[in-house]
Protein backbone atom coordinates (compact mmCIF):
# COMPACT_ATOMS: atom_id res chain seq x y z
CA UNK A 1 0.00 0.00 0.00
CA UNK A 2 1.65 3.18 -1.03
CA UNK A 3 1.39 5.95 1.77
CA UNK A 4 -1.19 8.54 1.62
CA UNK A 5 -0.36 11.42 3.74
CA UNK A 6 -3.11 13.23 3.19
CA UNK A 7 -6.06 10.62 4.22
CA UNK A 8 -4.02 9.91 7.31
CA UNK A 9 -3.90 14.06 8.04
CA UNK A 10 -7.73 14.10 7.80
CA UNK A 11 -8.15 11.20 10.24
CA UNK A 12 -5.84 13.24 12.40
CA UNK A 13 -8.04 15.84 12.10
CA UNK A 14 -11.42 14.36 12.60
CA UNK A 15 -9.88 13.21 16.16
CA UNK A 16 -8.72 16.60 17.31
CA UNK A 17 -12.22 18.16 16.27
CA UNK A 18 -13.67 15.72 18.65
CA UNK A 19 -11.46 15.68 21.45
CA UNK A 20 -11.87 19.83 21.33
CA UNK A 21 -15.69 19.65 21.62
CA UNK A 22 -15.31 17.01 24.54
CA UNK A 23 -16.12 17.55 28.12
CA UNK A 24 -15.03 14.68 29.76
CA UNK A 25 -12.34 11.77 28.26
CA UNK A 26 -11.30 8.60 29.18
CA UNK A 27 -8.08 8.07 28.36
CA UNK A 28 -7.56 4.10 27.89
CA UNK A 29 -3.97 3.05 26.87
CA UNK A 30 -1.22 0.19 27.33
CA UNK A 31 1.13 -0.57 30.67
CA UNK A 32 4.64 -0.49 28.51
CA UNK A 33 6.64 2.93 27.51
CA UNK A 34 4.91 4.06 24.34
CA UNK A 35 1.38 3.62 25.62
CA UNK A 36 2.47 5.44 28.96
CA UNK A 37 4.00 8.40 26.88
CA UNK A 38 0.74 8.79 24.48
CA UNK A 39 -1.32 9.10 27.83
CA UNK A 40 0.58 11.34 29.30
CA UNK A 41 0.77 13.47 26.09
CA UNK A 42 -2.57 13.25 25.16
CA UNK A 43 -3.41 14.34 29.06
CA UNK A 44 -0.89 17.30 28.66
CA UNK A 45 -2.51 18.56 25.44
CA UNK A 46 -6.41 18.43 26.94
CA UNK A 47 -4.93 19.72 29.96
CA UNK A 48 -3.86 23.23 28.08
CA UNK A 49 -7.47 23.05 26.86
CA UNK A 50 -8.97 23.03 29.43
CA UNK A 51 -10.83 19.56 29.03
CA UNK A 52 -11.42 16.92 32.03
CA UNK A 53 -9.94 13.40 31.30
CA UNK A 54 -9.47 10.27 33.36
CA UNK A 55 -6.49 7.79 32.41
CA UNK A 56 -6.93 3.79 32.87
CA UNK A 57 -3.74 1.72 32.25
CA UNK A 58 -4.36 -2.12 30.87
CA UNK A 59 -2.97 -4.71 29.65
CA UNK A 60 -5.44 -5.50 27.37
CA UNK A 61 -9.23 -4.09 26.61
CA UNK A 62 -11.33 -7.53 26.26
CA UNK A 63 -15.06 -7.62 25.82
CA UNK A 64 -16.61 -7.07 29.30
CA UNK A 65 -13.36 -4.20 30.03
CA UNK A 66 -15.16 -1.73 26.82
CA UNK A 67 -18.22 -2.99 27.81
CA UNK A 68 -17.95 -1.58 31.48
CA UNK A 69 -15.94 1.39 29.80
CA UNK A 70 -18.39 2.40 27.99
CA UNK A 71 -20.94 2.71 31.15
CA UNK A 72 -19.14 5.67 32.13
CA UNK A 73 -20.49 8.87 31.79
CA UNK A 74 -17.40 10.49 29.62
CA UNK A 75 -18.24 12.27 26.37
CA UNK A 76 -15.53 10.55 24.55
CA UNK A 77 -13.22 7.11 24.94
CA UNK A 78 -9.69 7.36 23.75
CA UNK A 79 -7.83 3.86 23.21
CA UNK A 80 -3.95 4.68 22.92
CA UNK A 81 -1.71 2.25 21.79
CA UNK A 82 -4.24 -0.31 21.44
CA UNK A 83 -7.81 -0.78 20.11
CA UNK A 84 -6.82 -1.51 16.24
CA UNK A 85 -6.53 -5.50 17.45
CA UNK A 86 -9.83 -5.16 19.79
CA UNK A 87 -11.81 -2.96 17.32
CA UNK A 88 -14.67 -6.27 16.20
CA UNK A 89 -15.08 -6.11 20.01
CA UNK A 90 -15.75 -2.41 20.56
CA UNK A 91 -18.74 -2.88 17.42
CA UNK A 92 -20.06 -5.93 19.39
CA UNK A 93 -20.51 -3.90 22.52
CA UNK A 94 -22.12 -1.38 20.40
CA UNK A 95 -24.28 -4.14 19.08
CA UNK A 96 -24.83 -5.59 22.03
CA UNK A 97 -25.78 -2.53 23.97
CA UNK A 98 -27.20 0.20 22.02
CA UNK A 99 -27.51 2.60 24.94
CA UNK A 100 -23.85 2.70 25.59
CA UNK A 101 -22.88 4.15 21.94
CA UNK A 102 -20.64 7.08 22.50
CA UNK A 103 -17.26 8.69 20.60
CA UNK A 104 -14.16 6.22 20.57
CA UNK A 105 -11.42 7.34 19.21
CA UNK A 106 -8.87 4.93 18.64
CA UNK A 107 -5.07 5.96 18.50
CA UNK A 108 -3.32 2.75 18.09
CA UNK A 109 -0.43 1.11 15.23
CA UNK A 110 -0.46 -1.99 15.66
CA UNK A 111 -1.99 -4.56 12.92
CA UNK A 112 -5.80 -3.72 12.31
CA UNK A 113 -8.08 -6.48 12.81
CA UNK A 114 -10.73 -4.27 11.03
CA UNK A 115 -9.65 -1.75 7.86
CA UNK A 116 -12.78 -1.40 6.29
CA UNK A 117 -15.83 -0.63 8.37
CA UNK A 118 -18.55 2.19 8.59
CA UNK A 119 -19.35 3.73 12.06
CA UNK A 120 -19.72 7.37 12.51
CA UNK A 121 -18.89 6.72 16.59
CA UNK A 122 -15.28 5.18 15.99
CA UNK A 123 -12.62 7.51 14.62
CA UNK A 124 -9.90 5.16 13.75
CA UNK A 125 -6.45 6.66 13.33
CA UNK A 126 -3.81 4.18 12.41
CA UNK A 127 -0.69 5.03 9.97
CA UNK A 128 -0.72 1.32 9.11
CA UNK A 129 -4.56 2.18 7.07
CA UNK A 130 -2.27 4.56 5.36
CA UNK A 131 0.68 2.88 4.18
CA UNK A 132 3.05 4.11 6.77
CA UNK A 133 4.99 1.40 9.01
CA UNK A 134 3.60 1.03 12.51
CA UNK A 135 6.34 -0.86 13.60
CA UNK A 136 9.23 0.97 12.60
CA UNK A 137 8.15 4.74 11.40
CA UNK A 138 5.92 5.49 14.51
CA UNK A 139 4.41 4.58 17.76
CA UNK A 140 1.28 5.44 19.36
CA UNK A 141 2.78 8.28 21.23
CA UNK A 142 3.53 9.50 17.98
CA UNK A 143 0.35 9.36 16.66
CA UNK A 144 -0.91 10.66 19.49
CA UNK A 145 1.72 13.90 19.00
CA UNK A 146 0.10 14.03 15.57
CA UNK A 147 -3.54 14.53 17.11
CA UNK A 148 -2.05 16.80 19.71
CA UNK A 149 -0.61 18.91 17.32
CA UNK A 150 -3.42 19.30 15.02
CA UNK A 151 -5.17 20.69 18.65
CA UNK A 152 -3.09 23.18 18.53
CA UNK A 153 0.88 23.69 17.07
CA UNK A 154 2.15 25.08 20.50
CA UNK A 155 2.11 21.18 21.09
CA UNK A 156 5.45 20.78 19.59
CA UNK A 157 7.07 21.08 22.71
CA UNK A 158 5.39 17.50 23.29
CA UNK A 159 7.64 16.04 21.04
CA UNK A 160 10.25 14.87 23.37
CA UNK A 161 7.35 12.58 24.68
CA UNK A 162 6.50 10.86 21.36
CA UNK A 163 10.42 10.33 21.07
CA UNK A 164 10.32 8.66 24.46
CA UNK A 165 7.47 5.96 23.18
CA UNK A 166 9.29 4.96 20.14
CA UNK A 167 12.40 4.49 21.66
CA UNK A 168 10.24 1.73 24.19
CA UNK A 169 9.06 0.38 21.06
CA UNK A 170 12.75 0.12 19.28
CA UNK A 171 11.96 2.18 16.67
CA UNK A 172 15.06 3.66 15.94
CA UNK A 173 15.82 1.66 12.66
CA UNK A 174 17.86 4.51 10.70
CA UNK A 175 21.32 4.11 10.48
CA UNK A 176 23.63 5.16 13.62
CA UNK A 177 20.11 4.60 15.46
CA UNK A 178 18.07 7.34 14.26
CA UNK A 179 14.77 7.68 13.27
CA UNK A 180 12.94 8.16 9.78
CA UNK A 181 9.31 8.52 8.76
CA UNK A 182 7.17 10.16 10.01
CA UNK A 183 9.28 9.86 13.59
CA UNK A 184 12.01 11.73 11.82
CA UNK A 185 9.50 14.56 11.37
CA UNK A 186 8.41 14.48 14.94
CA UNK A 187 12.23 14.60 15.67
CA UNK A 188 13.11 17.99 13.35
CA UNK A 189 9.27 19.52 15.52
CA UNK A 190 11.06 19.12 18.40
CA UNK A 191 14.14 20.29 17.55
CA UNK A 192 12.39 23.50 16.08
CA UNK A 193 11.15 24.39 19.44
CA UNK A 194 14.45 23.34 21.14
CA UNK A 195 12.89 20.67 23.25
CA UNK A 196 15.17 17.43 21.55
CA UNK A 197 19.12 18.03 20.76
CA UNK A 198 20.18 15.42 18.33
CA UNK A 199 23.74 13.76 18.88
CA UNK A 200 25.87 11.29 18.28
CA UNK A 201 27.75 9.67 20.98
CA UNK A 202 28.54 6.48 23.00
CA UNK A 203 25.36 5.07 23.64
CA UNK A 204 26.19 3.49 27.23
CA UNK A 205 23.02 3.94 30.17
CA UNK A 206 23.83 7.07 32.37
CA UNK A 207 26.38 8.38 29.99
CA UNK A 208 25.46 12.22 31.60
CA UNK A 209 25.03 10.63 35.13
CA UNK A 210 26.09 7.53 36.79
CA UNK A 211 30.04 6.71 37.49
CA UNK A 212 31.58 5.13 34.99
CA UNK A 213 32.26 1.68 36.48
CA UNK A 214 28.29 1.63 37.14
CA UNK A 215 27.25 2.39 33.09
CA UNK A 216 29.26 0.03 32.17
CA UNK A 217 28.06 -2.99 34.12
CA UNK A 218 24.62 -2.29 33.33
CA UNK A 219 25.18 -2.49 29.74
CA UNK A 220 23.24 -4.50 28.29
CA UNK A 221 22.21 -2.88 24.99
CA UNK A 222 24.59 -4.71 24.29
CA UNK A 223 25.90 -7.18 26.70
CA UNK A 224 29.48 -6.97 27.20
CA UNK A 225 30.20 -10.56 28.17
CA UNK A 226 32.13 -11.19 31.31
CA UNK A 227 31.77 -7.53 32.03
CA UNK A 228 28.00 -6.54 32.12
CA UNK A 229 26.48 -7.44 35.55
CA UNK A 230 29.73 -8.16 37.14
CA UNK A 231 31.08 -5.34 39.27
CA UNK A 232 34.29 -7.23 39.98
CA UNK A 233 34.79 -8.24 36.49
CA UNK A 234 33.60 -4.65 35.45
CA UNK A 235 36.16 -3.08 37.63
CA UNK A 236 39.33 -5.40 36.30
CA UNK A 237 37.74 -4.61 32.59
CA UNK A 238 37.90 -0.85 33.29
CA UNK A 239 41.18 -0.85 35.25
CA UNK A 240 43.45 -1.80 32.16
CA UNK A 241 42.35 0.73 29.98
CA UNK A 242 44.10 3.13 32.12
CA UNK A 243 41.01 5.95 31.85
CA UNK A 244 40.86 7.79 35.50
CA UNK A 245 37.48 6.91 36.56
CA UNK A 246 37.72 10.22 39.29
CA UNK A 247 38.71 13.76 39.07
CA UNK A 248 39.48 15.05 42.43
CA UNK A 249 37.61 12.39 44.30
CA UNK A 250 34.53 12.87 42.17
CA UNK A 251 33.42 10.09 39.65
CA UNK A 252 33.59 10.85 36.36
CA UNK A 253 30.76 10.15 33.75
CA UNK A 254 30.70 8.52 30.05
CA UNK A 255 30.07 12.36 28.81
CA UNK A 256 33.11 13.58 30.91
CA UNK A 257 35.32 11.08 28.93
CA UNK A 258 37.59 13.20 26.72
CA UNK A 259 37.66 11.78 22.39
CA UNK A 260 40.37 9.71 23.17
CA UNK A 261 39.50 8.07 26.43
CA UNK A 262 35.69 7.48 24.61
CA UNK A 263 37.35 5.60 21.55
CA UNK A 264 39.68 3.76 23.90
CA UNK A 265 36.37 2.38 26.20
CA UNK A 266 34.52 1.74 22.99
CA UNK A 267 37.50 -0.41 21.34
CA UNK A 268 37.81 -2.26 24.28
CA UNK A 269 34.11 -3.23 24.72
CA UNK A 270 33.60 -3.88 20.74
CA UNK A 271 36.80 -6.60 21.11
CA UNK A 272 34.81 -8.16 24.08
CA UNK A 273 31.80 -8.61 22.08
CA UNK A 274 33.34 -9.85 19.08
CA UNK A 275 35.17 -12.15 20.93
CA UNK A 276 32.28 -13.46 21.79
CA UNK A 277 29.85 -13.42 18.63
CA UNK A 278 32.30 -13.95 16.20
CA UNK A 279 31.27 -10.82 14.30
CA UNK A 280 32.53 -7.81 12.13
CA UNK A 281 33.65 -5.11 14.63
CA UNK A 282 32.64 -2.36 12.56
CA UNK A 283 28.34 -3.76 12.89
CA UNK A 284 29.32 -4.31 16.65
CA UNK A 285 30.54 -1.06 16.93
CA UNK A 286 27.34 0.54 14.74
CA UNK A 287 25.21 -0.98 17.68
CA UNK A 288 27.39 1.14 20.44
CA UNK A 289 28.02 4.38 19.26
CA UNK A 290 25.59 6.45 17.89
CA UNK A 291 22.23 9.15 17.96
CA UNK A 292 21.35 9.91 21.24
CA UNK A 293 18.51 12.49 22.33
CA UNK A 294 18.40 14.91 24.74
CA UNK A 295 16.06 17.18 26.55
CA UNK A 296 17.76 20.12 27.58
CA UNK A 297 15.16 21.76 29.35
CA UNK A 298 15.65 18.64 31.90
CA UNK A 299 18.52 18.54 34.99
CA UNK A 300 21.21 17.32 33.27
CA UNK A 301 20.90 14.54 36.83
CA UNK A 302 17.69 12.96 35.58
CA UNK A 303 16.69 10.15 34.11
CA UNK A 304 14.26 12.35 32.10
CA UNK A 305 16.94 14.29 30.40
CA UNK A 306 18.11 11.47 28.24
CA UNK A 307 15.19 9.73 25.96
CA UNK A 308 16.31 6.20 26.34
CA UNK A 309 16.84 6.76 30.32
CA UNK A 310 13.40 8.19 30.27
CA UNK A 311 12.07 5.27 28.13
CA UNK A 312 13.91 3.16 30.92
CA UNK A 313 12.58 4.78 33.61
CA UNK A 314 9.08 5.15 32.87
CA UNK A 315 8.91 1.39 31.36
CA UNK A 316 9.92 -0.01 35.03
CA UNK A 317 7.01 1.79 36.23
CA UNK A 318 4.56 -0.19 33.77
CA UNK A 319 6.27 -3.58 34.41
CA UNK A 320 6.51 -2.66 38.40
CA UNK A 321 2.62 -2.53 37.94
CA UNK A 322 3.21 0.89 39.10
CA UNK A 323 1.56 3.04 36.10
CA UNK A 324 0.19 5.92 38.23
CA UNK A 325 4.15 6.71 38.75
CA UNK A 326 4.96 6.30 35.10
CA UNK A 327 2.32 9.03 34.03
CA UNK A 328 2.88 11.42 36.46
CA UNK A 329 5.99 11.83 35.40
CA UNK A 330 5.15 11.68 31.91
CA UNK A 331 2.75 14.90 33.28
CA UNK A 332 6.03 16.42 33.95
CA UNK A 333 6.52 15.29 38.23
CA UNK A 334 9.87 16.15 39.27
CA UNK A 335 9.24 15.73 42.84
CA UNK A 336 8.10 12.91 45.31
CA UNK A 337 6.63 11.14 42.53
CA UNK A 338 9.72 11.84 40.56
CA UNK A 339 11.76 10.07 43.33
CA UNK A 340 9.47 6.91 43.58
CA UNK A 341 10.26 6.06 40.43
CA UNK A 342 13.90 6.69 40.32
CA UNK A 343 13.59 3.95 43.44
CA UNK A 344 11.08 1.71 41.13
CA UNK A 345 13.63 2.16 38.62
CA UNK A 346 16.17 0.66 40.82
CA UNK A 347 14.50 -1.93 42.36
CA UNK A 348 13.89 -3.21 38.90
CA UNK A 349 16.98 -3.00 37.50
CA UNK A 350 18.80 -5.16 39.91
CA UNK A 351 15.89 -7.54 39.34
CA UNK A 352 15.90 -7.78 35.70
CA UNK A 353 19.52 -8.22 36.57
CA UNK A 354 19.07 -11.48 38.41
CA UNK A 355 16.72 -12.88 35.71
CA UNK A 356 19.29 -12.47 32.90
CA UNK A 357 21.92 -13.77 34.93
CA UNK A 358 19.36 -16.63 35.66
CA UNK A 359 19.22 -16.94 31.62
CA UNK A 360 22.92 -16.79 31.06
CA UNK A 361 23.74 -19.50 34.02
CA UNK A 362 20.98 -21.98 32.87
CA UNK A 363 20.17 -21.10 28.75
CA UNK A 364 20.44 -24.90 27.67
CA UNK A 365 18.01 -25.58 30.24
CA UNK A 366 15.38 -23.23 29.85
CA UNK A 367 15.34 -23.13 25.84
CA UNK A 368 13.26 -25.78 24.11
CA UNK A 369 13.34 -25.79 20.47
CA UNK A 370 9.97 -26.28 18.31
CA UNK A 371 10.70 -27.11 14.65
CA UNK A 372 9.56 -23.41 13.73
CA UNK A 373 10.19 -21.37 17.04
CA UNK A 374 12.23 -21.40 20.26
CA UNK A 375 10.48 -20.76 23.57
CA UNK A 376 11.90 -19.98 27.35
CA UNK A 377 9.27 -20.78 29.90
CA UNK A 378 10.08 -18.99 33.07
CA UNK A 379 6.99 -19.60 34.92
CA UNK A 380 8.12 -19.90 38.47
CA UNK A 381 11.50 -17.80 38.30
CA UNK A 382 11.16 -15.00 36.03
CA UNK A 383 8.52 -12.09 36.93
CA UNK A 384 5.88 -12.25 33.66
CA UNK A 385 6.81 -8.12 32.78
CA UNK A 386 10.30 -9.02 32.91
CA UNK A 387 9.92 -12.06 30.90
CA UNK A 388 8.95 -9.55 28.11
CA UNK A 389 12.05 -7.39 28.10
CA UNK A 390 14.04 -10.49 28.72
CA UNK A 391 13.12 -11.59 25.61
CA UNK A 392 14.06 -7.79 24.05
CA UNK A 393 17.31 -8.24 25.44
CA UNK A 394 18.02 -11.76 24.39
CA UNK A 395 16.95 -11.11 20.80
CA UNK A 396 18.43 -7.70 20.80
CA UNK A 397 22.02 -9.78 21.72
CA UNK A 398 21.41 -12.49 19.76
CA UNK A 399 22.33 -14.98 22.55
CA UNK A 400 19.97 -17.53 20.31
CA UNK A 401 19.85 -18.40 17.36
CA UNK A 402 18.76 -16.09 15.15
CA UNK A 403 17.18 -18.70 12.90
CA UNK A 404 14.03 -18.67 14.51
CA UNK A 405 11.67 -16.27 16.49
CA UNK A 406 11.52 -16.69 20.11
CA UNK A 407 8.85 -16.92 22.57
CA UNK A 408 9.17 -16.77 26.40
CA UNK A 409 6.05 -17.62 28.35
CA UNK A 410 5.87 -16.08 32.43
CA UNK A 411 2.82 -16.65 34.78
CA UNK A 412 -0.43 -14.51 34.24
CA UNK A 413 -2.82 -15.19 36.40
CA UNK A 414 -4.27 -18.74 38.32
CA UNK A 415 -4.73 -20.00 34.86
CA UNK A 416 -3.60 -17.57 32.34
CA UNK A 417 -0.16 -17.55 31.24
CA UNK A 418 1.66 -14.78 28.80
CA UNK A 419 3.81 -15.01 25.96
CA UNK A 420 5.90 -12.90 24.43
CA UNK A 421 7.25 -12.93 20.93
CA UNK A 422 10.27 -11.74 19.32
CA UNK A 423 11.22 -12.08 15.82
CA UNK A 424 14.39 -10.05 13.82
CA UNK A 425 14.34 -7.49 10.68
CA UNK A 426 15.92 -11.31 8.77
CA UNK A 427 12.78 -13.20 9.54
CA UNK A 428 10.51 -10.74 8.72
CA UNK A 429 11.86 -10.09 5.86
CA UNK A 430 11.47 -14.11 5.09
CA UNK A 431 7.91 -13.51 6.08
CA UNK A 432 7.51 -13.82 9.80
CA UNK A 433 4.83 -12.02 11.02
CA UNK A 434 4.47 -12.56 14.80
CA UNK A 435 1.49 -10.27 15.61
CA UNK A 436 -0.70 -12.10 12.98
CA UNK A 437 0.49 -15.71 14.32
CA UNK A 438 -0.27 -14.58 18.05
CA UNK A 439 -3.72 -12.77 16.70
CA UNK A 440 -4.68 -16.02 14.43
CA UNK A 441 -3.62 -19.14 17.11
CA UNK A 442 -5.68 -17.05 19.81
CA UNK A 443 -8.66 -17.35 17.12
CA UNK A 444 -8.33 -20.78 16.22
CA UNK A 445 -7.65 -21.68 20.51
CA UNK A 446 -11.10 -19.35 20.69
CA UNK A 447 -11.08 -20.28 24.44
CA UNK A 448 -9.85 -16.96 26.40
CA UNK A 449 -7.04 -16.27 24.27
CA UNK A 450 -5.92 -13.16 22.58
CA UNK A 451 -2.88 -12.24 21.02
CA UNK A 452 -1.83 -9.82 18.64
CA UNK A 453 1.20 -6.95 17.74
CA UNK A 454 3.63 -6.26 15.38
CA UNK A 455 5.40 -8.48 13.00
CA UNK A 456 8.68 -7.90 14.90
CA UNK A 457 6.96 -8.08 18.66
CA UNK A 458 4.09 -9.64 20.12
CA UNK A 459 2.49 -10.92 22.90
CA UNK A 460 -0.74 -13.35 23.77
CA UNK A 461 -2.56 -14.23 26.84
CA UNK A 462 -3.59 -18.12 27.16
CA UNK A 463 -5.23 -20.38 29.67
CA UNK A 464 -2.40 -22.53 30.34
CA UNK A 465 -4.04 -25.53 30.18
CA UNK A 466 -4.04 -25.32 25.99
CA UNK A 467 -0.20 -22.97 25.74
CA UNK A 468 1.11 -26.01 24.30
CA UNK A 469 -1.55 -26.49 21.85
CA UNK A 470 -0.95 -22.82 21.42
CA UNK A 471 2.66 -23.24 20.78
CA UNK A 472 2.31 -25.93 18.11
CA UNK A 473 0.00 -23.81 16.51
CA UNK A 474 1.87 -20.82 16.48
CA UNK A 475 4.79 -22.83 15.09
CA UNK A 476 2.66 -24.19 12.35
CA UNK A 477 1.82 -20.55 11.16
CA UNK A 478 5.22 -19.50 11.08
CA UNK A 479 6.09 -22.76 8.78
CA UNK A 480 3.20 -21.54 6.60
CA UNK A 481 4.54 -17.53 7.07
CA UNK A 482 8.16 -18.61 5.68
CA UNK A 483 6.92 -21.41 2.61
CA UNK A 484 4.27 -18.16 1.73
CA UNK A 485 7.15 -15.31 1.21
CA UNK A 486 8.75 -17.78 -0.90
CA UNK A 487 5.97 -18.43 -3.65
Amino acid sequence: MSKNREKFNESLKVASEVLKDSKFVWIISHHDADGLSAAGLLAKSLMRLGVLFHIRILFQPTYSIISSLLKSESSVLVFCDMGSGQIDQIIKVFKDYPDRRRQVIILDHHQPLLEDFEDSEIVHVNPMLFGFDGAEEISASGVTYFVARALDEKNKDLSSLALVGALGDKQDKEENHGFYGLNREILEDGKSVGAIVEIEDIRIFGRERDPIPLAVEYTIDPLVPGVSLSPETCNKFLSGLNIPLKKDGVWRTISDLSDEEKQKLLEAIVEKIAEKRREDKTSIFKEIFGKEYIFPQESRDSYTRNAREYDALIASCGRSSKNGVGVSICLGDRGETYKEGVKIFNEYRAKFARSLQWFINNEKKAVEQLKHTQFIDGRGVVDEFIMSHLASVIAINRLLSPEKPLLTIAGFSEDLVKISGRANEYLVKKGVNLGLAMREASTLINEGAVGGGHNIAAGAKVPENLLEKFLKIVDEIIAKQLISSQD
